[in-house]
């Protein structure tokens, strides 16, 4: 078995970067190097410094969603403190591969040490922020897709799939939601039967943490059902600001894009942090360039909006990064 994973491993490695070399290559031949940078150096530094006040003010709304889930539980917390402990798991996250996850166990780490949150209770008001921006998120591709085949980026009977394909993935997490607030634990159960199959002690720690948290989720949903519900309606207005965002990018890189258009442009976007890469390199910039193709636009503006995106989240992954090494060395529990 062992000879097995380090055989995997190299081949895994290997196919990633061929596929970002594969897509990175697609794009700077589609939309070449100089004409993107033409159109970033054209950006006016009013219009730079509005995307940065933007981008701290959606940084630290995204702490305020996880504090109106620890205020369901009547945890309170620092709004302001809790999206410190986002961007510090946003780095991780980010630099490593996947679909961002990774950094979920840092943010129940730095609960539990800093602010002496319990361990189940931690992992329940992670687990919920979690899920709720997996609901958001997934139903956003749904409109995303479809504002794609209306735009004609699938050919026939391809577009229903997508979109049938999207909408099955937005279903995932609302069932594992309604499943819990129902008493039921998928989850819980599934950690418990790998803990009898494993028989480990860390194995079934794990499992009676997991199955706590959704227990304590569950009661959150039955005790504070309207607070549940104001997560929700907040995260699901959150994303209009992201919208506004990528309208903002593009409006400072000079393109007038109907409303559709971005919200098509942008759920390429979003697909390509899908990808099994780190920071969805190589798929974010193809899928912008292919995106601006479509719409008839000058490619070069996709590998732009691309650099834009890129900018942001590696200097917020780098702050992360920092923040994270910093917060987990010093395990002075905060009062």
């Amino acid at each position: 078995m062992i000879s097995l994973r380090r055989s995997v491993r190299p081949v895994a490695g290997y196919v990633t970067w061929l596929a970002i070399a594969a897509l990175s290559w697609w794009a700077l031949k589609t939309a070449p190097l100089g004409r993107m940078w033409a159109e970033v150096r054209g950006i006016h530094p009013a219009a730079i410094l509005a995307l940065a006040v933007l981008n701290l003010l959606i940084l630290w709304l995204f702490g305020v969603r996880w504090w109106l889930v620890l205020r369901a539980g009547e945890r309170r917390i620092s709004s302001l403190k809790l999206a410190v402990y986002r961007l510090a798991a946003f780095g991780i996250s980010y630099f490593t591969p996947g679909t961002q996850f990774g950094g979920e166990p840092l943010q129940i780490y730095l609960l539990n040490r800093r602010d002496g949150v319990p361990t189940a209770e931690a992992i329940a008001s992670v687990g919920v922020d979690k899920l709720v921006e997996l609901m958001v998120n997934f139903a956003f591709l749904v409109i995303g897709v479809a504002a794609m085949v209306k735009l004609g980026f699938f050919a026939g009977a391809v577009g229903n799939g997508a979109l049938a394909g999207a909408a099955l993935l937005a279903a995932m997490p609302m069932v594992y939601g309604a499943a819990l607030c129902f008493g039921v634990a998928p989850a819980g159960w599934a950690s418990g039967l790998l803990g009898r199959l494993v028989r480990h002690d860390a194995m079934a720690r794990l499992a009676l943490h997991v199955g706590d948290a959704e227990g304590q989720v569950t009661a959150l949903c039955r005790r504070k059902p309207w607070g549940m519900a104001a997560v929700l309606a907040f995260a699901g207005g959150l994303w209009l600001l992201l919208v506004g965002e990528y309208r903002l990018m593009t409006w400072a890189l000079g393109l007038r894009m109907s409303l559709a258009q971005v919200v098509a442009a942008l759920a390429t976007a979003r697909l390509a942090f899908l990808f099994p890469l780190p920071g969805g390199l190589g798929a974010l910039e193809a899928g912008q360039v292919l995106a601006m193709k479509v719409l008839g636009f000058d490619p070069a503006m996709g590998l732009s909006i691309s650099l834009l995106i890129r900018a942001r989240d590696v200097t917020f992954g780098l702050a992360g990064l920092w923040l994270g090494k910093s917060l987990a060395g010093d395990q002075r529990t905060s009062e």
